[in-house]
């Protein structure tokens, strides 16, 4: 499981962020996107492997929760990024009117 940082990342009104603020926040969520999707990818062959291998039925149905919860972490990381992206790339914009 990847771990997220002690302070919040989701702030409920993201236009009240500074552009460093903004800037940190999308580099941490496309880094952590990147962390995660290497965990489940990693996940879904152990899970393979594991029914090949004859793992018990415990440990395949424990992997399996953790790559579904992994998999519900990574699209809110996503749906983050997207909200994250489209107020920067707003602001660039107002920026050049």
């Amino acid at each position: 499981m990847i771990e997220t940082p002690k302070e919040s990342w989701r702030d409920p009104d993201i236009t009240k962020l500074t552009d460093q603020q903004l800037g940190e926040k999308i580099g941490f969520l496309t880094k952590s996107i990147r962390e995660f999707e290497q965990t489940i990818s990693a996940s879904e062959k152990i899970l393979q492997d594991g029914r090949a291998h004859e793992a018990t039925p415990d440990d395949i149905a424990r992997k399996e929760r953790q790559l579904q919860e992994d998999k519900m972490s990574l699209m809110l990381y996503n749906a983050n990024l997207e909200a994250l992206t489209r107020e920067w790339n707003r602001r660039q914009e107002s920026k050049k009117r």
